[in-house]
C-alpha cells in the first residue's frame, strides 16, 4: 500500500502542469487519502499522515506532498469516526455529513443505469456487499450441489442396501442383525423388510 500511495502521489504530480518558467513552488500540495475498509497500517488510531521527514534530525522536507491512511475499521466518537460511519452508510438520510449526504442523494438518485438496474457509480462499499451477496449465494450453490450429490449417493446406496437386504431375506439363512450389518441399514428397516416379506 505505501509504494500504490507514492505512485499515485508521482501521478498526481506529473498531470499538474506548470507553464513555461513557472518555478515549482506553484505546484501544489498534494493529498493522497487512502480510506481503507481495515486497519492496514496497525494504527488502532483514526489515520496515519505522512509526509518526507530528513532521516538525520526529523526535520520535513516541505516537499507538500502527504499521504493519509484513515482506518475504515475505526469507531471513535471524533470527526474521524463520523466520517468512517458516513462513508459506509448507504442512507444517505443518515449520513451526518450534509456535503456527503447530498453527493450520495444526487449519486443514487441521477446516476443510474437503468438496464439491468445496475448504478452508473458504487461506492467501495457497495461493491464489498454486492461481493459478499455474490459469495453467499455461490456457497449456498455449492452446498446445494455438494448436497444433493450425497443425498443421491444415499439414495441410491439405500436402494441397493433395500434390494440386498430383500434377496439376504428371501434366502432365509441371515438374521436381521447380519443383514442390517452387511448393508448399512437401521435394524428397524430390515425388521420392516421381513414382515413385509
Amino acid at each position: 500500500m505505501p509504494q500504490r500511495a507514492r505512485y499515485y502521489s508521482s501521478v498526481l504530480d506529473a498531470r499538474t502542469s506548470l507553464k513555461k518558467n513557472e518555478t515549482f513552488d506553484r505546484l501544489p500540495d498534494s493529498f493522497i487519502i487512502f480510506i481503507c475498509s481495515y486497519d492496514i497500517m496497525s494504527a488502532d488510531t483514526a489515520m496515519k499522515w505522512y509526509r518526507r521527514k530528513c532521516l538525520d534530525n526529523g526535520e520535513e522536507l516541505g516537499d507538500g506532498s502527504n499521504i493519509i491512511f484513515v482506518n475504515g475499521s475505526y469507531a471513535g466518537n471524533d470527526d474521524i469516526g463520523d466520517l468512517v460511519r458516513d462513508l459506509k452508510e448507504t442512507d444517505p438520510d443518515k449520513i451526518k455529513n450534509s456535503i456527503l449526504s447530498r453527493q450520495v442523494t444526487e449519486i443514487k438518485n441521477s446516476e443510474r443505469e437503468r438496464k439491468g438496474g445496475k448504478k452508473m457509480v458504487e461506492t467501495h462499499f457497495d461493491r464489498l456487499m454486492a461481493k459478499a451477496e455474490e459469495e453467499g449465494i455461490e456457497k449456498g450453490k455449492i452446498e446445494g450441489k455438494i448436497e444433493g450429490k450425497i443425498e443421491g449417493m444415499l439414495e441410491g446406496k439405500t436402494e441397493s442396501s433395500l434390494a440386498t437386504a430383500k434377496r439376504m431375506l428371501a434366502k432365509g439363512k441371515y438374521s436381521v442383525d447380519e443383514i442390517a450389518e452387511v448393508t448399512d441399514l437401521p435394524v428397524e428397516k430390515v425388521r420392516e423388510l421381513a414382515e413385509g416379506a
